[in-house]
């Protein structure tokens, strides 16, 4: 029956020339894992493209980690002055954004210009508006953070 799904396909076996130690090995390794020659080699070449693939993930760790710490501090110490508004919690907030200025080159100063004037307001009504707009430039921030760092990696690849 032509189409059926009971036909098998037609698998096509070719040899590979290889010392005689690995051919043994690839025998042995077989047996004791139950599966055949051809199976252990697949499952192996399988497992070392992921590994891999792996080392370039980890490559690319430094700058994800970096990215996610400054995310994390900054989300954190924005929480925290949205929590208690002072003084203390104001400058830690405003270093951060310093910090991410400075070492990832994203303009946080309109976070920075809002986190004053929340501070400032004494008014709860006005306060209340401005602790969304708070929101909103932390959001703005993070995403230009994401977004920077997404144009550098295309640009790097771009490189290679």
């Amino acid at each position: 029956m032509e189409g059926s799904t009971s036909e098998k396909k037609q698998v096509k076996w070719t040899t590979v020339k290889i010392p005689v130690e690995i051919r043994d090995k690839i025998k042995r390794m077989a047996n004791r894992f139950g599966m055949s020659q051809w199976e252990l080699v697949n499952w192996a070449l399988g497992f070392a493209e992921t590994r891999l693939k792996r080392a370039d993930v980890k490559q690319d760790l430094p700058a994800m980690d970096k990215v996610s710490w400054y995310i994390s501090k900054l989300g954190l110490a924005v929480g925290a002055f949205r929590e208690n508004p002072n003084e203390r919690t104001l400058d830690n907030a405003v270093r951060v954004c310093a910090q991410i200025m400075d070492r990832l080159g994203v303009d946080t100063s309109s976070l920075i210009k809002v986190l004053h004037d929340y501070y400032d307001k004494k008014d709860k009504k006005e306060s209340k508006g401005l602790k969304m707009e708070v929101s909103m430039e932390l959001k703005f921030v993070i995403a230009e953070i994401i977004w920077t760092q997404l144009v550098e990696k295309m640009n790097e690849e771009d490189k290679k």
